[in-house]
């Protein structure tokens, strides 16, 4: 009875897990484009700020670097996240922002603010 509860335990946890994620492709899931962080776009790449006046990007270096990252990989390598150039980050600019190469970057305190690339998966090495 003990190893019952158990498995349906395990199997209710393994379910709440997965439900957080949506089929894409038959090679695997895909995180939902859900946040409760309170994020108001568009984000000012000058001051840090959402459209809320809620500082998105504390440490200023890690602003600096957001300002001046270009994508690594993929449909828009080598270009700044800024893709239009407006001095703004849209919800859509950061949705698209998949790698951030910080890693050794002893300038950059905190990464706080990283929740606001709902779609950010990993760090690549520098």
């Amino acid at each position: 009875m003990k190893r019952n509860a158990i498995n349906v335990l395990i199997t209710l946890c393994a379910a709440i897990l997965l439900a957080g994620f949506r089929f894409v492709t038959s090679q695997g899931y895909t995180p939902e484009l859900v946040s409760d962080s309170g994020i108001e776009y568009p984000i000012s790449l000058s001051s840090g700020l959402d459209k809320n006046g809620q500082d998105v990007f504390p440490d200023k270096k890690f602003l600096q670097y957001i300002n001046e990252e270009v994508f690594l990989t993929g449909k828009y390598a080598g270009n700044q996240f800024d893709l239009d150039e407006d001095g703004y980050l849209s919800k859509e600019e950061c949705e698209t922002v998949r790698i951030l190469s910080i890693a050794g970057r002893m300038d950059i305190t905190s990464a706080a603010g990283v929740e606001a690339f709902p779609k950010f998966s990993s760090t690549a090495p520098i």
